[in-house]
């Protein structure tokens, strides 16, 4: 290893690969900068495949720092070109830490909104970011204000038919739920799925306490209360399969078998509720 040879193959610019094999065939080198190494040598110092090894020495060839002489049955013998390297392009100083003033000179001043009294004016504090923080984006403040505004929505009054007990209640379910405000179209919404499935608006948020639902559905209402259901579609709809069957089972008939046809089954209901044959009227 010549540490000169090193030391002037050091600040060359060149690839990666192409520095790496260079540092390689200085680390092997004598003084006059000739070295003999192989390239699976050469690969497993610089880490790179055989190919890129092969690249990069005929690259440097090229550019004149180093000079092959090939030879069957040794090792191809490598010689850096001492006196290219002294005049080769080199890595340019990092200026960005030195001083721009001497040492015990003054100040220049270049900054021309300075006053004339030589005072630097204060900078303002800025009240909407922390003091170490990052500048905040006024964009995203006001997408977020807009967001927070759409929110922000008026909850509708207490209706006149439901205890406000039981609306609060309610509305605690629903803030459990991250359902936000019941506004009026949400209120509205919960009268007519009540109305829909025949019981009362105050029936309806009731079974919403009862439930945990942060709304009232009619099929929801149907599959929890089968019975209440039908018999609250039966005083709308007396000739719906659920009222007949919801009739039959309080005549004691049970509800429609597959094996008997419907209409076997309506009229034997239909016969039950005739008076003098154990039905009501």
């Amino acid at each position: 290893m010549s540490n000169e040879v090193t030391a002037l193959c050091r600040p060359v610019r060149l690839t990666p690969a192409q520095k790496a094999v260079l540092m390689c065939l200085a680390d092997r080198c004598d003084d006059s900068g000739l070295a003999w190494p192989s390239v699976p040598g050469i690969s497993e110092w610089t880490c790179l495949q055989r190919t890129a090894v092969i690249e990069a020495l005929k690259a440097l060839d090229g550019l004149g720092l180093v000079s092959i002489e090939r030879s069957r049955g040794r090792n191809n013998r490598c010689r850096i070109a001492v006196d290219k390297l002294k005049t080769y392009p080199q890595k340019s100083d990092n200026h960005s830490a030195k001083r721009t003033r001497p040492a015990n000179g003054l100040v220049r001043e270049t900054d021309h909104t300075r006053p004339g009294n030589g005072l630097v004016p204060v900078r303002q504090t800025d009240y909407t970011r922390p003091a170490n923080g990052p500048k905040a984006s006024i964009s995203t403040m006001k997408a977020s204000e807009k967001h927070q505004a759409s929110r922000k929505r008026d909850p509708a009054p207490c209706p006149e038919d439901v205890p406000q007990a039981l609306m609060a209640d309610y509305l605690k379910v629903r803030v459990a739920k991250k359902a936000g405000p019941l506004t009026a179209t949400a209120l509205a919404g919960l009268r007519r799925e009540a109305s829909k499935a025949g019981i009362s608006l105050e029936a309806a948020i009731t079974a919403c306490c009862e439930f945990g639902w942060q709304g009232f559905n009619a099929d929801w209402y149907a599959q929890r209360r089968p019975l209440e259901a039908a018999s609250t579609m039966a005083a709308h709809d007396p000739d719906s399969q659920s009222a007949v069957e919801a009739e039959g089972e309080r005549l004691g008939l049970g509800r429609w078998s597959q094996t008997e046809q419907w209409a076997a089954y309506k009229a034997r209901v239909r016969q039950a509720q005739r008076p003098g044959l154990g039905g009501s009227a």
